[in-house]
């Protein structure tokens, strides 16, 4: 076997170390079938860019997993799940080192559930900031915060940012609005390639059919006086097959920007999810970050948690934009009036290195030199 998928898998085999990594293109492929974990872009001989690489963490159960609420959809395209409520308890690894931070997150999903139990109280939404260098752990403690909305019966969805599409506006959302609307991920992906790998463009029936869905969810959804900016969404899903009409043209710079904005709230507003989850947030283009804080400001009067995952360190200058819009985000009146909980993972002692080096080989700790 040759060719450039082979010699590409051949690469990432050497960089693994041991583990299973994947480019792009196959992480789209079994994004209905597994779980992954975003890692940093890697270069690799005989490519000019860097290649965005994943790491499958879990084999989902299915096409819908259910919730003591009804079923919730599973939602795929960048890595989004819906929670549900276990049947037993989650196998997972104990955190090391991380009591304190566990405990923050006890306490927001315990105010969550304080807020469901207390019908007489005013409801309040809540945000989450997980921040940190590479390699401390924040990832962990996102899945922990996850784990514990599913064991109290939450549903939330997990939303991840990419390296590669920073400049796509509303990326870090479109799997979950392609999925409102009826579009799968399969379909979101035969259109249109992201990393310009030559796949096959649908053709005019499939492309009209798309659109139609859309138009038809849009309508049911949040009522016939939006179908007119149905091109709107084209800056969002480019796979949508739908010209400016004398509405939308009149449209221009700012004032389209937050009317597309405005759309897309108003889709996300007809989900009933406890909890969104992004992860990769210093990945984040301008728009999703304007999207996020009118999503934060809907949440102030609801009874949801916003939980935001994002490196701080580490990063080269093309991320600046990402990392000016979160500072505002986090600093900003919004996150003032919301008290949001910070979470910070440190380093970890050397004791502590000891008992993951031996929990990862499965080894006694007096075995690990």
């Amino acid at each position: 076997m040759v060719g450039d998928v082979i010699n590409l898998a051949a690469r990432l085999m050497s960089k693994a170390s041991g583990s299973i990594w994947c480019d792009r293109p196959t992480f789209l492929a079994c994004a209905s079938r597994f779980s992954f974990e975003s890692l940093p872009p890697v270069i690799v001989k005989g490519k000019t860019t860097p290649i965005d690489v994943f790491k499958p963490t879990a084999e989902t159960s299915g096409k819908y997993s259910a919730s003591k609420r009804g079923k919730v959809k599973l939602l795929r395209t960048a890595r989004i799940l819906t929670g549900h409520q276990p049947e037993s308890p989650l196998e997972r690894r104990s955190l090391i080192g991380r009591t304190k931070e566990i405990q923050e997150i006890c306490e927001v999903v315990a105010k969550m559930k304080s807020a469901t139990e207390d019908k007489a109280s005013a409801p309040r939404g809540q945000v989450l900031l997980v921040e940190g260098d590479f390699g401390v752990g924040k990832s962990s403690l996102v899945t922990e915060f996850v784990q514990q909305c599913h064991l109290a019966g939450f549903r939330t969805a997990s939303l991840v940012s990419f390296s590669s599409d920073s400049m796509n506006p509303y990326f870090t959302y479109k799997g979950m609005i392609c999925n409102i609307l009826g579009i799968s991920a399969e379909q979101q992906y035969s259109a249109h390639d992201y990393n310009g790998n030559g796949s096959e463009s649908s053709s005019d029936e499939e492309l009209i059919a798309r659109t139609t869905t859309a138009i038809e969810s849009v309508r049911k959804l949040i009522g016939d006086e939006w179908t007119p900016y149905m091109p709107l969404l084209r800056s969002v899903i480019p796979e949508l097959q739908s010209r400016d009409n004398l509405k939308t043209k009149q449209l221009t710079g700012a004032l389209r920007a937050k009317k597309t904005t405005d759309m897309c709230l108003a889709l996300l507003k007809t989900q009933f999810l406890d909890a969104i989850v992004i992860e990769d947030a210093q990945w984040m283009d301008s728009l999703s970050w304007a999207l996020t804080t009118q999503l934060a400001k809907h949440w102030l009067s609801q009874q949801r948690t916003l939980c935001i995952c994002m490196r701080t360190g580490g990063l080269q200058d093309g991320t600046a934009l990402g990392l000016t819009e979160y500072s505002n985000f986090r600093n900003g009146l919004l996150m003032q009036r919301m008290a949001p909980t910070k979470i910070t993972p440190g380093p970890f002692s050397e004791a502590e290195v000891q008992q993951l080096v031996a929990q990862r080989l499965s080894l006694e700790t007096s075995g690990v030199p």
